[in-house]
């Protein structure tokens, strides 16, 4: 039989200091969120995605209308993209 404890077991046995408290609280917060980041980034590529066949059709839509008719909605050709895509200003 082993008589030596192991890290666990030391861990359970020995009293934590404030200091080891608050860096373990930081340290779980801190991963806390990176897996929240993490999780929005993930559903903000899905929504991309998702959304890619809708924009091809409004992008079509709007590449099909003349001039002036971009005009008549206060459009020029080269804004289509950053409207499509929801950068528009």
């Amino acid at each position: 039989m082993d008589a030596r404890i192991t890290n666990t077991e030391a861990t359970l046995l020995l009293p934590r200091s404030s200091a080891a408290e608050r860096v373990e609280a930081i340290r779980l917060a801190a991963g806390r969120a990176r897996d929240a980041a993490l999780g929005r980034r993930i559903a903000q590529l899905a929504e991309r995605i998702l959304s890619l066949p809708a924009r091809w059709r409004a992008r079509a839509e709007l590449r099909s209308l003349t001039l002036r008719e971009l005009a008549d909605i206060g459009l020029t050709p080269g804004d289509i993209d950053r409207v499509v895509d929801g950068q528009a200003r």
